[in-house]
């Protein structure tokens, strides 16, 4: 949060071309940041940046929320559910509480919310898919571990849209203006960098690194600089067979030695594979913000919500039932579960955290009220299928 204020005010007075513009997180959401803030110096309000962006932060959230109940009315066919889940979304506590901080999350999903709502709702119009991919662009330039969902919705347009030429010819639209915005977040990103960079972001490979190796600190010492991640997941409790403390001695933007370090300790400790998976629980369970935990009402709300989505989401596999009685589309529910289980494999290989998580919340509310719409034509699948997973839960302290 401080690192993106920080890089965004260097970049305000002038520090463009400078290692720290790039060295850790994407740096295109602190890009944002500073050109808001010259509209705000143009206004003569910069003394009033930091509210400023915490009310812009509000207003995309609560922009956000039109084209999710578009979403859901679309996918349910019902005002009752689309109402219900509105409801519940705007007032999830966990996203209300990062309204309150600058990440970019309070960017990227409002986004994201957008471009599904132009692919489910205008699929048929050549510039909105067009602009769809501009938006989803956007989307990956702040999170760069979404950009797997860029393959789902080139699936939903081309298998949607009669995989005709007129098919083809919206993919190659969503495509195009996807890779105009992450062309220029490039671009750009070369020029800060002074040729160093040629990626949307510096410290994947170290982000893996992290991961495979269990690092508790990554520190890297170039250019005068001093760089360390610290992932939450590797100093909370105690999940986690070992965690290591490494200095690395090239800097992260070198991504190729860090997956290399990556997949050698992978190939040392075989036993990680199934470990890893603790990192998919972690998306769920996992830290947030662990140094807000003193503040008394944070963990308790986060522990409800948290609860919340993750029985919202072990509740989508009764989705096959309304699928299978041709009640709900498919296609935009194969979509929208694609969300979530992408981020699910980025977490399997990556240091990941509940926060990794919540771009797609919107998507698991989106089913599960499109599954409450049909759940009365199912109650006995449904007594079936909570029973078998109750059974999964307690079979190993039986055992």
């Amino acid at each position: 949060m401080l690192g993106y204020w920080a890089r965004a005010e260097a970049r305000f007075e002038g520090k463009i071309v400078d290692q720290g513009q790039i060295a850790i997180w994407a740096p295109f959401y602190h890009y944002i940041l500073a050109e808001f803030f010259k509209y705000l110096a143009y206004f003569g309000a910069l003394e009033y940046k930091h509210e400023a962006i915490l009310v812009l932060n509000v207003v995309c959230s609560t922009l956000s929320l039109i084209p999710f109940y578009l979403i859901v009315y679309n996918v349910s066919k019902s005002k009752r559910a689309s109402f219900a889940a509105l409801m519940l979304y705007a007032f999830n506590f966990i996203l209300i509480d990062f309204n309150t901080f600058i990440l970019i999350e309070n960017l990227a999903i409002p986004l994201l919310v957008f471009a599904v709502y132009l692919l489910f709702v205008h699929s048929d119009k050549y510039f909105m898919i067009l602009f769809a991919g501009i938006i989803f662009g956007s989307v990956v330039g702040l999170r760069p571990a979404l950009g797997l969902i860029g393959i789902s919705c080139v699936f939903y347009i081309f298998f949607t849209c009669g995989k005709n030429i007129k098919s083809v010819i919206r993919t190659m639209l969503f495509i195009i203006g996807f890779l105009i915005i992450i062309s220029l977040i490039m671009i750009e990103n070369y020029h800060v960098s002074g040729g160093k960079m040629k990626s949307l972001s510096a410290h994947g490979g170290a982000n893996f690194a992290l991961a495979q190796c269990r690092m508790r600190r990554l520190t890297t010492h170039y250019d005068g600089y001093t760089w360390t991640l610290s992932p939450p997941i590797f100093n909370e409790g105690n999940d986690f067979s070992r965690r290591e403390i490494y200095e690395a001695p090239v800097p992260f933007y070198n991504q190729k030695y860090y997956y290399r370090l990556g997949f050698a300790c992978l190939k040392l400790h075989p036993e990680n594979r199934l470990e890893n998976l603790k990192m998919i629980k972690a998306l769920f369970w996992g830290p947030l913000f662990p140094f807000a935990y003193s503040i008394k009402w944070i963990a308790p709300g986060n522990k409800i919500f948290s609860y919340i989505i993750f029985l919202m989401f072990i509740s989508l596999g009764l989705l096959y039932c309304p699928i299978k009685d041709k009640k709900l589309d498919s296609r935009k529910i194969l979509f929208l579960l694609s969300i979530p289980l992408w981020i699910m494999l980025v977490g399997y290989f990556y240091a990941s955290a509940q926060r990794q998580m919540l771009p797609a919340y919107f998507a698991i509310y989106t089913m599960f009220f499109a599954l409450l719409t049909y759940i009365k034509h199912y109650e006995l699948q449904a007594l079936k299928y909570f029973g078998v997973l109750l059974l999964i839960y307690i079979l190993p302290s039986i055992i």
